[in-house]
């Protein structure tokens, strides 16, 4: 399950800001950069922009955003590359 699994400290390297995420969800066709730099951090404003997918979680800073679900854990390996995530610590 994602919760045993997921960094809940992530940070992202590119624009300085924390990763939130939205469980049960993914980011709804049409979602952009600019959507993310105008929403970030407002939680209302982000989460109205998912859409409910069960075992998935959306993910987003400020610069980047990824939908991902726990079954589709090689699309997620293949994604870490393109993201500056890191864990900020525990």
């Amino acid at each position: 399950h994602f919760d045993a699994k997921a960094c809940d400290a992530m940070r992202c390297t590119g624009c300085d800001f924390d990763v939130l995420s939205f469980e049960r969800a993914a980011w709804r066709d049409g979602v952009d950069y600019m959507f993310f730099r105008n929403a970030y951090p407002d939680a209302g404003k982000l989460s109205a922009a998912t859409a409910t997918r069960r075992g998935g979680r959306a993910y987003c800073c400020q610069c980047s955003w990824r939908s991902a679900r726990e079954e589709d854990v090689e699309e997620i390996k293949a994604m870490s590359g393109t993201l500056r995530w890191v864990c900020g610590g525990h």
